[in-house]
């Protein structure tokens, strides 16, 4: 078992089914990856998609050592939330990152993922170039036989099928399951941390309005650690998104409406990582801070009814509990208290990390952008 020691020097460590099941689904993707690799040489000679390979393993074994750097920042934000009965800190850390449902969802989703590349209907570069090419023929003797009046000898083609001379991209079903068994194993580890995800926003929401925040100390825990958990969980959901897309777009996959689903899904999913939890906490903070303000503007107002002479509220700072009117010297300074109402004012609730969030925003938006950037690259490239 791996150990890690957070910033306040309790003791945490990665859950042990984590450790156990996430290596299993990480060996299964590399051993898949490389029957799959070894058959397809075997088969036809070349390996086109081993960018797909590649990544996918990858993606894997990042998504399984994200737990090591997880694992604290989540254990010192969860130390100062409120425990479920007769819970200690790391036995709730390690329903939080792999608990009920975590194996049923690892399934569901490697299932779908797998059963969603056949739906993309992949076509490698080279029969690319000849389905380009047969429906630029197909589509002149279309147009030349409309010219001539010609009626044509031959049952017409579908212009989207691949003529016969044209290698098929599974030479062999054999191949298509093993494809289908290496995606599957790959986004098993993949299920597992969606799986974490929904219960790290369910944990965070569930427990909002217990957390004491302080809009004056936002450096009261558990608000540091909880935007040090989101940030990191964001910046590792926008790395294995990008690699993901990366995968197809190396691999040769042709880019229909389920590719582009799929590219949007995972965009999608990368800002609500980072929503989900920010949002609701921001919308506390904006509480918080309303709060405050209000009770500052309350004894500015009461100073300045004073020295206008007017008659104090019934509800204000200078109004005792049985009607009297208190001196006004127990508020303290005009100046200090209007100092203090522009500190509050200026102080910023979304991000509420101020430099942690913003940080984590840029990488994320350098990140989505990356498999789009290394696509454009490569096309120019080849032109």
């Amino acid at each position: 078992m791996v150990e890690a020691m957070d910033q306040t020097g309790r003791l945490y460590h990665t859950p042990r089914a984590w450790v156990r099941f996430g290596g299993i689904f990480v060996a299964a993707t590399i051993a898949s990856g490389l029957i799959y690799m070894a058959a397809r040489y075997r088969m036809t000679g070349e390996v086109s998609d081993a960018p797909l390979v590649v990544l996918v393993t990858l993606n894997a074994i990042v998504v399984y050592c994200s737990a090591w750097l997880i694992a604290p920042r989540l254990g010192q934000t969860l130390d100062h939330l409120p425990h479920p009965a007769e819970a200690s800190t790391q036995a709730w850390l390690e329903r939080v990152i792999f608990g009920r449902g975590t194996l049923l969802m690892s399934c569901a989703w490697g299932a779908m993922i797998a059963c969603g590349l056949f739906a993309l209907k992949p076509l490698g570069p080279d029969q690319q170039d000849w389905l380009a090419a047969y429906r630029a023929v197909f589509g002149a003797a279309e147009h030349l036989q409309a010219m001539t009046m010609t009626a044509p000898q031959t049952p017409a083609a579908p212009p989207d099928a691949l003529p016969d001379f044209v290698a098929n991209l599974f030479p062999d079903p054999l191949l298509a399951k093993l494809l289908a068994l290496f995606v599957f194993s790959g986004n098993l580890i993949i299920g597992a941390a969606i799986a974490f995800i929904g219960r790290f926003w369910w944990t965070v929401l569930k427990r909002l309005d217990d957390i004491d925040l302080r809009i004056l100390n936002l450096s009261r825990e558990p608000l540091p650690a909880l935007l040090r958990t989101n940030s990191l969980v964001v910046t590792i959901t926008a790395l294995v998104s990008s690699l993901s897309i990366l995968a197809l777009i190396l691999a040769g996959f042709a880019f229909e409406l389920t590719a582009m689903v799929f590219s949007l899904s995972s965009m999608m999913l990368v800002v609500a990582t980072y929503a989900v939890p920010i949002l609701p906490l921001s919308n506390r903070l904006r509480e918080v801070k309303s709060a405050e303000l209000n009770a500052v503007e309350q004894r500015i107002e009461a100073i300045l009814r004073t020295r206008s002479g007017l008659p104090q509220r019934a509800d204000g700072p200078l109004t005792g509990p049985n009607g009297e009117v208190l001196p006004p010297e127990t508020l303290g300074e005009l100046s200090d208290l209007l100092e203090t109402r522009k500190i509050i004012h200026d102080i910023q609730t979304l991000p509420p990390g101020g430099q942690v969030s913003v940080s984590a925003a840029g990488i994320v938006t350098f990140l989505s952008f990356l498999p789009t950037l290394i696509d454009f690259i490569l096309k120019n490239q080849g032109g």
